[in-house]
């Protein structure tokens, strides 16, 4: 557990999209539980000036504060959890959210679409989750491995499942959950 006198470390993200993801899977630093809330009016309306922006979150079970800050690109633009932009524009693998992580945010998403009574939305939910299991495999760097590499993992909990279920973590298998998943068309991307 940090120290609560030294300041949070600084985050790489490719986007606010990302950081929104990142959020809906990070757990309290003090509980270990969560869910982390964002505080309303947490992030920029516009593009801000500086590279870093500070995020600060609640626990939904402890009410711990949390406060995390994040390096992102001068030129991305600050957008809403309902947005279906792109989350990384690059082929560069996250490093807020493990091989592992991804495929579980998939796996939230697409459920949570099945549930949504809206179509649109849950249309919405579906090819976030496609998009999620996008950036999984860009964590796949040796087209000869279909397994990710040790570096995909960043916690000890992803390795371990990992380590027990090597083949959910198989390129073909998020290769095909993929090609179920609905993609987005011109018109709901702008």
């Amino acid at each position: 557990m940090p120290d609560e006198t030294s300041p949070p470390a600084t985050r790489m993200a490719h986007s606010y999209m990302e950081i929104y993801l990142f959020l809906k899977i990070a757990i309290c630093e003090k509980c270990t539980e969560g869910p982390l809330h964002l505080l309303p009016r947490n992030l920029p309306a516009s593009a801000p000036e500086a590279s870093t922006i500070t995020v600060v979150t609640t626990c939904g079970n402890c009410q711990h504060s949390q406060e995390f800050l994040f390096d992102i690109p001068k030129d991305a633009m600050p957008t809403s959890p309902d947005d279906m932009t792109h989350i990384n524009q690059s082929e560069i693998p996250s490093q807020l959210i493990d091989v592992a992580q991804w495929i579980t945010l998939d796996q939230m998403l697409f459920e949570a679409s099945t549930k949504e009574s809206n179509a649109k939305l849950a249309r919405r939910l579906a090819i976030k989750a496609s998009l999620c299991l996008g950036e999984a495999i860009k964590f796949f760097d040796d087209p000869s491995n279909d397994l990710p590499p040790a570096e995909a993992f960043f916690l000890e909990a992803t390795r371990s499942r990992f380590t027990q279920n090597p083949q959910l973590y198989s390129r073909q298998r998020i290769l095909a959950l993929r090609a179920k998943r609905p993609v987005a068309t011109k018109s709901e991307l702008s």
